[in-house]
């Protein structure tokens, strides 16, 4: 278990550490933790429900200038990534993590888009261009958390512009368009509302904008350059296509072939990667490139990525057009290539044995050029030859081109190879098909944990510090492990090791879903820090990358301990503590309108379950009404849900009770007050007083001050807590706070099982009410057994008296409410002595002719709080109305008259 020690210093005040390194400064929390500054409530109910958001808080830089960064609501501690939803939250997560941050941002996913306006809003109006902007596109609009800027969010699902045409951050008149798939970024969001709208499809009025805005400098255009004369390209679409993909730049094709544009800003620039590929294999024909594009992954004609076909092919045309315009060489196939074109390149490649050049470039191993190069990536002599690692000085790339280059095999045997252009950077092409490097690592039977890389290099990194590990060659190569998973030893424990990029965490996503397909034990681990790939980490830090690698299983152990200690243990959920502490500062309990009530209930109502529970004619139906009512005036919104009562009856009981309280106010007295009868039956208005008629008219007047705040559910049939739990979450949804809950009343709630008994519908109804009860207060009336009030059910000095133990099935009430309340005459208890015998003096009957009556609430069960605590109140059935009688004066209020 952790230790948790205490410490107080002069500078900092209290301290709660531990041996995790985690620390709590309660001074500091009070001081830096600050309410939310997005309004939720107020953002489109799109985001509310399907929106993924992320916390931001205002940082400063080493250039004295501040930003806003993103922090993942998942793991407060790290930062989100703009471009990774697993870094981003639902609104509730994010919402309820929010403290001591700035606000929350929301991510640019699926069809999510937004206009960013900076410092356009001067003396509390728009400048003329934010202005246009906001009218044109007439969406959801709030303003900057700066107060100086707009925000104005939209869905332009699959909308795409040329990034070469138009800006993406038009920094001179600080306007930016962030849209999905062409922006990493979030856009915080404060709610902060100048318009308000649901999400809006204005993929219509976009494209006004950027003309407008948003267009780049014209530049003047170049012809085409004619294509090439002389120049065969009579290569079937497959092998052109295979023959890009082994190119020394076949990885660069292969992705975007395949659709991946993560190594481009937008998806316009990966297109025009793609084309000027195709432009060099074509000679520059610029039907073809089209052709070949439209069979590629980043084809965007299918599927509504173009609502508009003409616009399309425009944007293609030109984009094929300076391919053309900007290709200076075109692919030369040598003559026999020509007459004799291999029928199926991709399997002649898997056939070819490649063994011989393997191990005659093994033999130049000791070349000086090859040793200076391994040396700079941290590998050693030994462990390239241990993996037959070779050089070969003038390899042939094509027929004008030779590289200087290490060969690095892969397979089982070894009969393919990868070379790396060792004079120019890490360029590098395949000799064969696709293969694992170290494939001889899957079937040893090795306890030592299995290391998946994303490039052979990397693997190679690993081995040199004593770790095991096999390389993919590319992060798309993820189904080579699924051709071998299944001769993996199933107890042997994998480690998911990729680059620290998107390619790598997609490739991730796919290997631990293969994993899990064979069985597999497996990990994801990332070796490497700050670094992208292992062969970064050794050659940045060797010490601490061989640490993390020869003791990878036991720090995967350490972490999933912390984890578990972080998530499970109650340390782990201090944070969340010391934000419900924090947030108590601004959440007054909520008061019942009875100032004596409310101490006894630990100040007023608190999230939780209360329960009401007495016998007939004791008001406890009208008691929860009052308190709704008082509520509801005191700014909260109130949810009752009457199993028993009509709507129209809680109504007019209300409004008799405010006849009352209006004379009560301004004479004391009764005079004019009107019974609930005298309210709803219509056929006596004729027959009374002008003052009753406007009696009448200003207790419904008051009502309807507080009607708003009141939602009465009327149960035309038996409802469950089920029920109640979806009207609640749909208030909350639409006002975007919790109401109060009355349930009126808890044992003819439908059971969740109509073959459950009586005992265990109330037992599970108040489990269910008790986890409602988290988010709001929650107030269920109970009825009482009356058994326990016959003649012989009660001592003298108990006739009369409430307990927990009347409460019909009161098993699950007793330990599952936080609080029971139970209502009795007050003069419950009472006795005198006759010849030494107690004779009690409690009379029910005659307790109900009183008028008002005197009645006790007595507090029966508190969670936290005295319990057998009471509070005394004079009950005036006729006008369904209650006042509180303080112990130590009257009320001076003349109940007869």
């Amino acid at each position: 278990m952790p230790t948790i020690t205490r410490a107080l210093t002069k500078e900092r005040g209290p301290i709660v550490n531990n041996k995790y390194n985690m620390e709590f400064n309660l001074d500091e929390i009070y001081q830096t933790r600050r309410p939310s500054k997005t309004n939720t409530a107020n953002i489109p109910a799109y985001l509310r429900e399907h929106g993924l958001f992320c916390l931001w808080k205002y940082e400063t830089k080493e250039d004295g200038t501040t930003t806003k960064v993103p922090y993942n609501p998942n793991s407060p501690q790290y930062h989100a990534q703009s471009n990774d939803r697993r870094t981003f939250a639902p609104l509730e997560t994010a919402a309820a993590r929010v403290s001591g941050f700035d606000g929350l941002g929301v991510g640019i996913f699926d069809a999510v888009a937004a206009i960013d306006i900076d410092h356009c809003i001067k003396d509390g109006k728009l400048s003329a261009m934010a202005e246009d902007i906001v009218n044109t596109m007439d969406a959801y609009t709030e303003k900057s958390p700066s107060g100086e800027g707009v925000r104005i969010l939209f869905f332009a699902p699959d909308f795409s512009y040329d990034s070469e045409v138009y800006y993406v951050n038009n920094q001179k008149i600080g306007l930016e368009v962030y849209l999905p798939g062409m922006t990493r970024k979030y856009v915080s969001i404060t709610g902060n509302t100048m318009r308000s709208h649901d999400m809006l499809d204005r993929s219509d009025r976009l494209p006004a904008i950027l003309d407008k805005y948003m267009k780049r400098p014209q530049q003047i255009a170049q012809p085409a350059t004619p294509r090439q004369p002389g120049i065969l390209t009579d290569l079937s679409d497959r092998e052109l296509i295979d023959k890009a993909m082994n190119a020394a730049n076949g990885r660069k094709f292969s992705k975007l072939w395949e659709g991946d544009i993560s190594d481009y800003q937008s998806h316009s620039e990966a297109d025009q990667a793609l084309c000027n590929l195709l432009a060099f294999w074509t000679g520059k024909d610029a039907a073809r490139i089209e052709a070949l594009f439209m069979q590629s992954g980043l084809n965007r004609e299918e599927g509504g990525k173009y609502k508009n076909p003409a616009h399309y092919a425009k944007y293609l045309q030109t984009t094929i057009n300076k391919a053309i315009v900007s290709c200076e060489s075109v692919y030369e196939p040598m003559p026999e290539m020509i007459v004799e074109p291999p029928a199926e390149p991709v399997q002649e490649a898997q056939q070819t044995d490649y063994s011989a050049e393997i191990r005659q470039a093994a033999m130049q191993l000791d070349e000086p050029a090859a040793l200076e190069y391994l040396a700079s990536r941290g590998i050693s002599p030994e462990t390239a030859a241990r993996f037959a690692v070779g050089y070969i000085s003038n390899f042939a790339v094509s027929p004008s081109e030779t590289w200087e280059v290490i060969t690095i095999p892969t397979g089982n045997p070894l009969r393919s190879y990868i070379v790396r252009n060792i004079a120019e950077g890490d360029r590098y092409k395949n000799r064969g098909s696709a293969q694992l490097f170290n494939a001889k690592a899957i079937e040893e039977a090795n306890t030592r944990p299995l290391f998946i890389t994303e490039g052979e290099i990397d693997a190679l990194s690993i081995e040199e510090v004593g770790g095991c590990a096999v390389g993919l060659g590319s992060a798309d190569n993820t189904k080579l492990i699924d051709a071998v998973a299944d001769q993996i030893q199933p107890d042997r424990l994998i480690i998911l090791a990729l680059d620290n990029d998107k390619a790598g965490m997609e490739a991730t996503e796919r290997l631990r879903k293969i994993l899990q397909a064979h069985n597999r034990r497996f990990e994801e681990f990332n070796p490497y820090g700050t670094h992208k790939s292992a062969n970064e980490a050794l050659t940045a830090d060797r010490e601490t990358f061989t640490d993390k690698i020869i003791n990878a299983e036991k720090l995967i152990r350490e972490r999933r301990l912390q984890e578990y200690r972080a998530n499970e243990s109650a340390y782990g959920m201090m944070n969340d503590f010391i934000d419900a502490v924090y947030q108590n500062k601004f959440n007054e309990p909520i008061s019942t309108g009875f100032p004596q009530f409310d101490k006894i209930i630990h100040g007023g109502l608190h999230t939780g379950l209360y329960v009401i529970g007495a016998i007939s004619s004791l008001g406890k139906t009208t008691l929860a009404l009052q308190i709704g009512d008082q509520i509801a005036a005191g700014g909260h919104d109130v949810m009752i849900f009457s199993l028993e009562m009509g709507r129209n009856e809680l109504i007019g009981k209300s409004i008799s009770r405010n006849t009352l309280e209006i004379g009560l106010e301004l004479k004391k007295t009764r005079e004019y007050a009107v019974d609930y009868y005298g309210v709803t039956d219509g056929s006596l208005y004729d027959s009374y007083s002008q003052q009753q008629k406007n009696r009448i008219a200003q207790a419904i007047q008051r009502y309807s001050t507080y009607a708003p705040r009141l939602i009465i559910k009327q149960a035309d049939e038996k409802i469950s807590v089920n029920d109640i739990t979806a009207s609640v979450e749909n208030h909350k949804h639409i006002t975007g706070e919790y109401p109060v809950v009355i349930v009126d009343y808890l044992q003819i709630l439908k059971p969740a099982d109509v073959h459950m008994t009586d005992k265990q519908s109330v037992d599970d109804n108040i489990s269910s009410l008790r986890r409602l009860a988290r988010n709001t207060p929650v107030i269920a009336i109970s009825s009482v057994n009356r058994e326990s009030y016959k003649e012989g059910g009660k001592s003298i000095r108990n006739a009369g008296k409430v307990a927990l133990s009347d409460l019909k099935e009161s098993g699950g009430i007793e330990y599952g409410a936080d609080y029971v309340i139970g209502l009795q005459f007050s003069s419950a208890g009472t006795f005198h002595k006759e010849g030494g015998k107690e004779v009690s003096d409690y009379d029910e009957e005659a307790a109900k002719q009183e008028d008002p009556r005197n009645v006790t609430a007595v507090l029966l069960k508190a969670r936290f709080t005295q319990p057998c605590t009471t509070c005394s109140f004079r009950f005036i059935p006729q006008f369904n109305y209650f006042e509180e009688v303080k112990r130590t004066q009257q009320s001076g209020i003349d109940f007869k008259a």
